[in-house]
């Protein structure tokens, strides 16, 4: 939850909305938080400081640790509770790489591309499914958890921006731009092949972050509208 002026906030909620209610310290931002494989705790970064902070539920106990990354990179605890997942830029090559929450361990993961970023585990913890840049585009990729080299699933003049896995890891979710509209598509990690989940046509609308439930019946997103009139047109891309 943003609001002006207040830090950054995790909220839960229940399912049909109701029971709102923040969890995250109010004294600091803390962003991009994930479930545990088990549903019982919450891990999610707090900055400035690049700690991960994990919050059970049941008795609201909290337990943090130091991410030891650069805090230029984007780093997300994983749902084994144990690990995080982390890019950063170093010498113009954007690398991605695992942290040991109890030790601080680092441990770059070695691919011949130097591009690949926003890094999320496979829930059976083998794949690696992240976003590859190339020529201003975003493209899907997935790779072996101890590294090797990337599979690109997506290509074109197109975006596709990775979110997470469905609970088999046989697909993941992600937030697309195709001819000119953003909606939310599915992508068969051994085919390739792609799924239209929405049809959104609005210039004005865009859809981001989608989750995939453990149950396999539901998927959560955000869509957003906005209200300005006035638009940018890339002419390289006509």
């Amino acid at each position: 939850v943003r609001q002006l002026g207040r830090p950054v906030q995790v909220w839960i909620m229940n399912a049909d909305g109701s029971g709102q209610e923040p969890v995250s310290p109010p004294e600091s931002s803390a962003i991009v938080p994930q479930w545990t494989r088990e549903g019982d705790a919450l891990l999610y970064r707090l900055v400035p400081g690049q700690q991960i902070e994990r919050l059970r539920l049941a008795d609201r106990t909290r337990k943090r640790w130091k991410a030891n990354v650069d805090a230029s990179g984007m780093t997300r605890a994983t749902g084994r509770g144990t690990e995080a997942i982390f890019h950063e830029v170093e010498q113009g090559r954007v690398r991605l790489g695992f942290v040991d929450l109890a030790t601080g361990q680092r441990r770059l993961i070695p691919t011949p591309k130097h591009n690949i970023a926003f890094g999320f585990l496979s829930p059976r913890g083998d794949q690696i499914a992240a976003e590859s840049f190339e020529d201003g585009f975003t493209h899907a990729v997935t790779l072996p958890r101890n590294g090797g080299t990337p599979k690109q699933l997506t290509r074109g003049v197109e975006h596709a921006f990775l979110s997470d896995w469905s609970p088999d890891s046989r697909q993941i979710v992600f937030a697309g731009m195709r001819q000119g509209s953003w909606n939310l598509y599915t992508l068969d990690v051994n085919t390739g092949a792609e799924r239209k989940l929405s049809d959104f046509r609005s210039l004005r609308t865009f859809v981001r972050y989608p989750a995939w439930s453990p149950a396999n019946d539901w998927i959560v997103y955000e869509r957003t509208e906005t209200t300005g009139n006035i638009y940018l047109l890339d002419l390289t891309t006509r």
